[in-house]
């Protein structure tokens, strides 16, 4: 499988396109604004990927510096302090089941305080993109990220969510994730960081799927925690 820019352009043109849909399948956006910041994933993963394409572009067109820096830095920003709490915040607010919501806001909460923690890290201390054959590397220059285990802290909150929800099909998304990134860490290995985005990219437009079975049956309003 070959990665490039042209994938990442492509790629970006379909999220941006499954977002909109995704949001314009939201009924009543207004009493039902919950649904929105699910629906947006599919739009921001297109931004992402969109940067990921400027990336590639700067290597085979020699773009100066500076747009090499701010692509890598908008790619890393998503990937290490967005969705950490972003994408289990979203699924929080779709859930009905008051146990499972305080387990979900938890989550949510954990997400925060891992991409507070990947803010400063991404602040402090140095990290670059590089290309390697078909694939693009991100190397990081905090420690955390060589540790074997370092990446469970990564899955709680980005992964866990969507397989611990009662919200319909929420699960089919959250083993798709899943697998994606046992499929990314064990062929792609060092890589992982950039080859699971995509993967996730892609898989989330199971989330306009979500969305469409949610008006079939009418959207649900959320029951408060007691």
């Amino acid at each position: 499988m070959c990665f490039s820019a042209s994938a990442s352009f492509t790629a970006s043109a379909v999220l941006f396109v499954s977002g909109i849909v995704a949001i314009r399948k939201i009924k009543d956006p207004k009493n039902n604004f919950h649904f929105v910041p699910f629906a947006v994933i599919p739009f921001l993963f297109g931004l992402q990927q969109f940067s990921e394409g400027f990336i590639w572009l700067s290597y085979i067109h020699s773009y100066s510096v500076s747009i090499h820096q701010i692509s890598t830095s908008f790619f890393l920003l998503f990937a290490q302090v967005i969705w950490p709490v972003f994408v289990p915040f979203s699924i929080y607010l779709l859930e009905k089941d008051s146990k499972r919501n305080k387990i979900l806001l938890s989550l949510s909460i954990f997400g925060l305080f891992l991409a507070v923690y990947l803010a400063y890290c991404l602040i402090t201390f140095p990290f670059q993109a590089s290309i390697r054959g078909s694939h693009i590397y991100y190397s990081l220059g905090f420690k955390h990220h060589e540790f074997t285990f370092s990446g469970i802290f990564y899955f709680i909150p980005t992964v866990l969510p969507a397989l611990i929800s009662t919200t319909k099909y929420m699960v089919y998304f959250g083993l798709t994730i899943l697998v994606s990134f046992i499929f990314s860490k064990v062929f792609y290995g060092e890589y992982v960081i950039s080859v699971w985005c995509f993967f996730a990219a892609i898989l989330s437009v199971i989330i306009t799927f979500i969305i469409w079975k949610a008006n079939e049956t009418g959207l649900v309003k959320k029951i408060p925690v007691k």
